[in-house]
């Protein structure tokens, strides 16, 4: 366009001479390119004169303050630790027309979380002897064996035919499950070593709901000592689990004496 045409200025702006009309064209086209031109540039010039005349109206933009001045300090006579003093920044108001920026989202709060499940305490330990095996009289609740906890003694016959007080320990019982079974304990004779004795008995339960324990053979200990049969042990379950056994002592110098057994696991 420069190297076809001239371009002069007038009243400031620009303005293409030189140029030939394109009004003569033949077909009319050029002229009608032309109208739509002129149109449009006396919208931008309209446009341009109401930028400009806002412009002038616009008020100045306000400096910024500037920071205030630190007080003179004075020396201390030795080296104070260095100190980082906090940078002062002046607030600035947005300028005319602008609006200030937008302050930040808050985050959205964490989602709850699901609330634990609640764990499930371990059972307690079982009692020895279940409540509802005992109230329905099953004497298969007896299988396994159990410790007999007493200050049982015996007596033996001495070498002047007198009678010597022997204490009983360690006394176990096993049954099946069908009530019958042996015993095992040792007789702690002070005199002597300690005597290892066993024989067969039997549980039952009585029609009063009580189980009974009898011996069925003679009970025969290491080195030939002899212990009389025991029948009529009589056991009641206990809140605890366990049951308590009561026995009256038939014979001997402490005949009629009651002797309690605790029956336990």
């Amino acid at each position: 366009m420069i190297g076809a045409c001239g371009i002069a200025w007038t009243d400031g702006r620009p303005v293409v001479t030189f140029c030939p009309s394109p009004v003569d064209a033949p077909d009319g086209t050029a002229a009608a390119a032309l109208e739509d031109e002129r149109t449009r540039t006396d919208i931008l010039e309209a446009e341009l004169e109401r930028l400009q005349f806002a412009l002038a109206r616009a008020p100045d933009c306000p400096e910024p303050e500037p920071p205030p001045e630190e007080p003179l300090v004075e020396e201390p006579p030795e080296d104070p630790p260095p100190q980082v003093a906090e940078a002062v920044v002046p607030d600035i108001p947005a300028p005319p027309g602008r609006r200030p920026p937008a302050p930040p989202m808050p985050e959205p709060p964490p989602e709850p979380q699901p609330a634990p499940e609640p764990v499930a305490e371990p059972p307690g330990p079982q009692p020895d002897i279940p409540e509802e095996a005992w109230e329905e009289q099953d004497i298969s609740l007896l299988d396994g064996c159990w410790n007999l906890i007493s200050d049982y003694s015996m007596f033996r016959r001495g070498l002047f035919g007198q009678a010597v007080e022997v204490d009983v320990r360690s006394w176990t019982a096993c049954f099946d499950s069908s009530g019958r079974g042996s015993q095992d304990f040792t007789l702690d004779d002070p005199a002597r070593a300690p005597v290892a004795c066993s024989s067969a008995i039997r549980a039952r339960f009585l029609p009063n709901g009580n189980l009974r324990i009898d011996d069925t053979s003679e009970t025969r200990c290491i080195g030939g000592t002899r212990v009389g049969q025991r029948e009529n042990i009589v056991c009641e379950r206990q809140g605890d689990g366990t049951a308590l056994c009561t026995y009256r002592r038939p014979g001997g110098p402490r005949a009629g004496d009651r002797v309690t057994i605790r029956l336990q696991r």
